[in-house]
């Protein structure tokens, strides 16, 4: 059973009849949470031995029988048990089809729920492919979280701590946590820490923000983006290293350019109506950093309002067929950034 991304969360909750899931995708953190969170909808301690059993991909290789025997095993205290599995690709596709056929065709009735997590798998991928076909179980797919799913994690995990979040401290988190689920949580958490008591007013300034985690997401990519849109061609290669050295994702990097140029046509769209430049910046929440500011108004000078909207229309486009294509997504995401450094430095030099 394939689920879309509105059915995800009211699976979480609620399994229904099925008897396992695979949950995949390139954001590991999120794909870790949110089997978690699965797991514990069938067993409430997820460290009681005699409920769960947990293996890797070599446990099984090794030994292929363990999954069905594990499978059919009964609980020792009673209750349904959980299985979890780890996997990195297909290399148990064939094991894995053959246990999905024996559960969906009624030869195998389990006594566990199994929760497998995966990787980034394509769509041509064997394992993907069972389970998004299998009726007893699912596929849940994880992809890199979009400014909603920010704004809603950052205003959950502060609002546990009785802290409100006022609308430029919540986009400056948005534009500077990333994409990346775990590392987005950990950033939470070290600001909750960081702020302590609550205020009087209860409300999270935006200096407290920037002092606690800076710019933990943009610091490692602000090079990047500079060098895309001011011409640095010959940069951008080394800065995209940098960028997935440090963790980032194709997809967040696309969003993170898209946010940067959706920036600059803002600017350029108060400029074309009369706006001086230096205001028209001054306006932009979060501000720029004056470090940056040097670099960003050289940019501005590079682009027109009407290129800028398609460099956008570029940087969506390809952030969608990361998701949705099955081809190498770091090549997607090199090849948009490219071709809009090609671009700025064409300018540039045109102007010389």
């Amino acid at each position: 059973m394939k689920l879309n991304a509105r059915d995800v969360e009211r699976y979480l909750k609620d399994p229904g009849a099925t008897v396992g899931a695979l949950v995949y995708g390139p954001d590991a953190g999120h794909v870790s949470e949110r089997a978690h969170k699965l797991a514990g909808t069938i067993v409430d301690d997820l460290s009681d031995p005699f409920r769960v059993c947990a293996l890797n991909e070599s446990d099984v290789k090794s030994d292929g029988a363990r999954l069905f025997d594990e499978a059919s095993a009964l609980s020792f205290s009673g209750g349904r048990r959980l299985l979890r599995l780890r996997i990195n690709g297909d290399g148990l596709g064939k094991l894995l089809g053959e246990y999905v056929s024996e559960v969906d065709e009624g030869r195998l009735a389990p006594n566990c729920f199994l929760v497998i997590e995966a990787g980034d798998l394509g769509p041509r991928s064997s394992v993907r492919k069972q389970f998004e076909g299998a009726k007893q179980f699912a596929a849940l797919p994880c992809y890199a979280d979009d400014q909603r799913a920010i704004q809603n994690l950052v205003e959950g995990m502060l609002g546990e701590q009785g802290w409100r979040v006022p609308p430029d401290v919540l986009q400056y988190l948005v534009d500077h946590l990333g994409g990346d689920r775990q590392m987005t949580r950990q950033e939470l958490t070290k600001l909750c820490l960081f702020l302590g008591r609550s205020a009087d007013d209860n409300a999270v300034r935006l200096e407290d923000v920037q002092e606690a985690i800076g710019d933990t997401s943009a610091l490692t990519i602000d090079g990047l983006l500079d060098a895309v849109a001011s011409g640095d061609v010959a940069r951008v290669d080394r800065e995209l290293v940098k960028c997935y050295d440090s963790g980032q994702t194709s997809v967040g990097l696309l969003r993170a350019a898209s946010n940067h140029f959706m920036r600059l046509a803002k600017v350029a769209a108060l400029a074309q109506n009369g706006e001086a430049t230096e205001r028209a910046i001054g306006k932009l929440r979060p501000p720029v950093h004056f470090s940056r500011r040097r670099s960003f108004e050289a940019q501005l000078r590079l682009w027109r309002l009407g290129v800028l909207h398609q460099a956008i229309d570029l940087l969506v486009t390809s952030e969608a067929l990361c998701k949705r294509s099955g081809a190498p997504d770091a090549a997607i995401c090199s090849d948009a950034l490219i071709r809009l450094s090609s671009r700025a430095r064409a300018q540039r030099a045109a102007r010389k």
